[in-house]
């Protein structure tokens, strides 16, 4: 849990949360720590672990830059809450990731004290894809036999991402109507209240009826504002959620592309060292000019015939080792993707349950309240003696 914000009056103001860990790990060595973490903190765990595991679809921290640093209001009450319910979401995530919660920078982050912003473990690797030329690699930006399960991978999201747009248009517009109600109870309520100037026969009723009129409204702005940084909240953050998932699918395209394009160079390479093996290469007015020019340098056209195909075969043996090495690659990251997109689906469902349930508790609370108000009303107009 990510709970207790507090500002920490240092020269580099900030706020800090209380971060509480119950652990079902027990590599994590006790059954549970608490640390508190400032939002640098969670962004240098997006950051080291989004580097050490590209496979991973890991949602990104709530964004620093919102409309609380715009205003200058980044330690009002309400940007606050915002952000550690944000947070709170964020680590719940990385926590019930298979791979994820293993992590050492995970583990650091729950249980150390002072937290040490070290690198991402990324080793180098040197090989001779990194060596070839972007002219190459980048020469076809397309995939060429695309894989019909992404397609439906992303066709889901995209289709799911619009949804949640759809969702989050439908929503503010009954939110605005709301507001505008909020503004249409209140002067309802004036308008009773002044009522109990004109009829003093019934003034206690009427300031009665304006009271709870002004407390049903309290209720309706309270339920609008729960609703705003629960709901909508969470609608914006499967929208950067389903961001994620296109950045891990765009990277897994990238690297066939590596491997379709290299292994069409590696075509080539192949092609010209079959006719050079042929020895018959190019005929025409250009070859004859060649050949007697290469006869007057006195270069042996034969040795230095010999002498390219053995570079060609030397530079094809490299290429097929890295074509090899991509497609392996290449199909490990795709099959990864897939183990991902299943977590995010299951993680998703969950997700989803649990918001729209605090959602419908919402409304249900709101409506009882309401309901409350309105019946403790009843009584008071009930004791009103009207004379025949």
């Amino acid at each position: 849990n990510v709970t207790e914000p507090r500002k920490e009056t240092t020269k580099d103001a900030h706020i800090s949360y209380l971060v509480t860990t119950t652990c079902g790990v027990s590599s994590l060595g006790a059954p549970q720590f608490t640390v508190r973490r400032r939002y640098q903190d969670f962004s240098w765990l997006y950051t080291v672990l989004t580097a050490e595991f590209p496979q991973c679809i890991i949602a990104p921290p709530p964004e620093k830059h919102r409309i609380g640093y715009i205003t200058g209001d980044r330690f009002g009450d309400e940007f606050i809450e915002k952000r550690r319910a944000g947070l709170e979401r964020f680590i719940r995530r990385i926590a019930r990731h298979p791979l994820l919660q293993l992590n050492e920078h995970v583990k650091l982050f729950l249980t150390e004290p002072r937290l040490l912003h070290v690198e991402p473990n990324v080793p180098e690797r040197d090989t001779l894809l990194d060596n070839i030329g972007d002219s190459i690699l980048n020469a076809f930006s397309r995939i060429k036999h695309p894989d019909k399960r992404f397609i439906d991978v992303k066709e889901t999201v995209e289709k799911f991402e619009d949804n949640l747009n759809a969702v989050e248009r439908v929503y503010q517009k009954m939110t605005r109507r709301e507001i505008e109600l909020h503004d249409d109870y209140l002067k309802f309520a004036k308008s009773v209240a002044d009522l109990a100037q004109i009829e003093t026969g019934m003034s206690d009723q009427f300031k009665q009826f304006a009271d709870t009129i002004e407390q049903f409204t309290a209720e309706m702005q309270r339920k609008t504002y729960t609703d705003e940084h629960s709901f909508v909240a969470q609608l914006r953050e499967h929208m950067v959620y389903c961001q994620s998932v296109k950045g891990v699918l765009k990277l897994r395209d990238q690297k066939q592309v590596d491997y379709e394009e290299l292994a069409e160079y590696l075509h080539q390479q192949q092609d010209e060292r079959n006719k050079l093996q042929d020895a018959r290469g190019p005929t025409g007015l250009t070859s004859f000019i060649k050949g007697k020019y290469d006869e007057m340098k006195g270069v042996d056209a034969e040795s230095a015939r010999r002498q390219k195909i053995d570079r060609l075969e030397e530079h094809i043996d490299e290429l097929q080792n890295a074509v090899n090495e991509t497609h392996d690659v290449s199909t490990l990251f795709s099959r990864e993707v897939l183990r991902e997109f299943n977590n995010f689906q299951t993680g998703k469902t969950l997700e989803l349950k649990e918001f729209l349930s605090e959602y419908a508790e919402s409304q249900a609370d709101f409506y009882r309240k309401s309901a409350s108000l309105w019946e403790d009303l009843i009584p008071a107009l009930e004791r009103l003696e009207v004379d025949d």
